[in-house]
This record gives C-alpha cells, sequence and structure tokens, in this order.
C-alpha cells in the first residue's frame, strides 16, 4: 500500500515531524547534520553572509531555513 500524497499546506500543519522535506506529496524524512556539517557551515556562511550584506547583494539562510520551491507538486 502506498501513502497518501500530502501538500505543503499539509506538511506546514504537521507538527513534531523532524527534519523533512516535501518531494512531489511524499515525505522524505532526513538525518539531522553533524558537528562536523555545522562548523563547516559556519565557516562558510559567516564570511559569505558579510560579504552579501556590505555589497548589497541580498541573503544568506542557514540550512534549517525551509522554502517552498515547486507550487503544486503533489498534482
Amino acid at each position: 500500500m502506498t501513502e497518501p500524497l500530502i501538500t505543503a499546506e499539509d506538511l506546514l500543519r504537521t507538527p513534531d515531524l523532524g527534519r523533512c522535506e516535501l518531494v512531489r506529496g511524499r515525505l522524505i524524512r532526513m538525518a539531522f547534520a553533524g558537528a562536523e556539517h555545522g562548523a563547516i557551515a559556519c565557516n562558510i556562511g559567516a564570511p559569505l553572509g558579510l560579504h552579501v550584506s556590505q555589497a548589497g547583494l541580498g541573503c544568506v539562510f542557514g540550512g534549517g531555513t525551509g522554502f517552498h520551491i515547486e507550487h503544486n507538486p503533489s498534482a
């Protein structure tokens, strides 16, 4: 039996899922990043964020930030 497809709105209404992605209506659970990953991300993200801010180029986001990239993917 296959799992029913869910929408981004369904995902937002579902608490405590942990780290996951919604790919074409299917929930993909992901492991949390470890300490080494966090250290590397900070070593890259901090100077990059400073440069982007000083140059007025936009925004830099951390790895835990959620994005809605595709509309109506579960249709």
